[in-house]
């Protein structure tokens, strides 16, 4: 009888047990939470399911000095994003920057407005670039990029690059070099951000990446100038 009674309480206590995992099933209200901890944008592996206020810094992270960018009117013009973020600053660049030029892509169509064929063209052209969460930090000499699409008919791309402030900053295509979001906000994490603009919704979010700019390649001098996207060409 003793042992009966020892096998039907320990069932009792199972059931117990079981009845908290079930609740944490229908937890609807967390669904945005729980969609961004299960990608790669938020959190370390061996983090909690909150990001910290602040990317943690390399010590390789470029200043924040937008001067530099905006007051040459041949640089303002001819870099766009994408230069900005691989911190690619070049007063003879023949060509536009862009995803996979410099290993011979071609021009990017409609079609290539995917996060996985943006990450292809920049690893082609960057072998050592790497993905990574907005809090892990890059190993010595990387810093920190983030991508995101507007994949409407008047598809674009954006990048934001992590300064030395800890702050994100980004140049949008042939305009000024800006660290503040579309409500005029700081951008601490861009994940985070406000990234609807009057003229582009950058709602689809795609990587943080590790980057070297010693290694990184941003263009080539067999292409042109095209008229396609810039990243951010209003």
């Amino acid at each position: 009888m003793g042992i009966t009674k020892k096998a039907n309480s320990t069932k009792k206590k199972t059931a117990k047990v079981k009845k908290p995992t079930q609740k944490l099933k229908k937890g609807g209200s967390k669904a945005p939470k729980l969609i961004h901890n299960t990608t790669a944008h938020i959190g370390s592996p061996a983090s909690s399911n909150e990001d910290p206020e602040f990317s943690p810094l390399s010590g390789s992270e470029p200043e924040y000095n937008p001067d530099k960018w905006n007051n040459n009117p041949k640089i303002l013009r001819s870099h766009n994003c994408y230069a900005y973020s691989m911190n690619k600053y070049e007063d003879a660049m023949s060509g536009k920057a862009q995803p996979g030029y410099h290993s011979g892509y071609p021009p990017l169509s409609l079609e290539d407005y995917d996060c996985d064929k943006f990450f292809e063209r920049m690893k082609k052209d960057n072998p050592s670039i790497k993905k990574t969460t907005f809090g892990e930090r890059c190993g010595k000499g990387s810093y920190k990029v983030f991508l995101a699409l507007d994949k409407k008919p008047n598809s674009d791309y954006h990048y934001w690059r992590m300064d030395s402030s800890g702050y994100f900053s980004g140049k949008p295509g042939a305009t000024s070099v800006t660290d503040v979001d579309a409500s005029g906000q700081k951008i601490k994490n861009p994940m985070k951000a406000n990234r609807s603009y009057p003229n582009f919704q950058y709602t689809e979010p795609c990587f943080f990446l590790c980057i070297n700019p010693k290694f990184s390649k941003t263009h080539s001098k067999r292409q042109k100038s095209h008229g396609e996207s810039s990243g951010y060409r209003w």
